[in-house]
């Protein structure tokens, strides 16, 4: 995977769906897609973190889901992004993106099987009472 990541053909995708099987690569790799479904054995809160610094700031980002098995983290999402909006499909936060248009949207659901969903859209769509953060 090291050798696959440096090649042309790779930096210049624009989407990647990677699964069912568990992706093996640093998310520095993974940041210049647009969109991307992917798995991984696990993830850690500053990795969510380290992404959602990366697509607030992202032109181009449009959708990333990724299924993952641990989630290892000293630190409670909660404790990085303060309390999420409980939806019925998972917990939600919701931030400001550079471009002031869009809101990155963040969705978690921690289970046998954890999902995470990040997603970009258009700021005149957020839920009624959504407390938009930085």
């Amino acid at each position: 995977m090291s050798k696959i990541v440096e090649t042309i053909q790779w930096k210049s995708a624009d989407e990647l769906y990677w699964r069912p099987q568990e992706i093996s690569v640093h998310l520095t790799h993974l940041v210049h897609f647009s969109r991307l479904k992917i798995c991984f054995k696990s993830l850690s809160a500053a990795d969510l973190n380290f992404l959602k610094n990366i697509y607030t700031k992202s032109s181009k980002f449009l959708e990333f889901d990724a299924y993952f098995k641990k989630f290892i983290s000293s630190e409670k999402l909660e404790t990085l992004w303060g309390p999420p909006k409980i939806q019925m499909d998972g917990n939600c936060w919701f931030f400001k993106c550079s471009n002031r248009k869009n809101v990155l949207r963040i969705k978690c659901h921690f289970g046998e099987l954890n999902f995470i969903n990040f997603f970009v859209f258009d700021k005149s769509d957020i839920p009624i009472g959504t407390v938009l953060l930085s």
